[in-house]
Parts: C-alpha cells; structure tokens; sequence
C-alpha cells in the first residue's frame, strides 16, 4: 500500500507543485530543506492528501519531519489511514490500491 500512495503523491507533487518538472522526484527527496515545498503548497498537499485518500490531516500532524519527503509524506498518509479503519471503515485502506 505504501508504494502506491508515494506514488500518488509524487503525481500530485509533479503536477500540481512542479508544474510538470517534477520528473526527478524520487521518493526520498528533501522536500523542504531543497525549497520545492513552502507552506502554501504545503496546504495545497494536506487538500489532496484528505481528498485522495479520505482521511482529516490533523493540526498536530503538519510538521516538518511529515512532509521532508515522498516517502514521509507516505508514511503519515498510511498512519492517518490505519488510525481512521475501524471494523467500520476497513474498506478505505483496500481501495487505496484500486484508486
């Protein structure tokens, strides 16, 4: 599942951040510390990530360590994922791969 939500989130950072020149990205780059994100694209990211993938991004989650790279940007998705599928809601986690 991780793999294709970084690969989700390397589309979205491609498209919509880079505007197309994202083609370089690979899951490990430094986001913040190269400058390719800034707060507002930032917010643009925590938009698509609760659109995308149906879960609320809280407050406390939106710092720097969860948005320094792909794979971090991934790795909270996946926690926000799993902490939100009760006996209710497993189904989110299954259509993240059929999305």
């Amino acid at each position: 599942m991780i793999e294709v939500i970084e690969e989700r989130m390397n589309a979205f950072i491609a498209r919509e951040i880079m505007f197309g020149k994202g083609a370089g990205l690979s899951r490990d780059t430094p986001l913040l510390e190269w400058g390719l994100i800034n707060s507002l694209e930032m917010r643009a990211l925590i938009a698509f990530i609760e659109r995308e993938f149906s879960v609320h991004v809280p407050p406390e989650q939106v710092i720097a360590k969860n948005f320094a790279s792909i794979a971090a940007l991934a790795r909270m998705t996946r926690g926000l994922l799993e902490a939100s599928s009760g006996p209710t809601s497993a189904p989110t986690l299954a259509g993240v791969a059929r999305r």
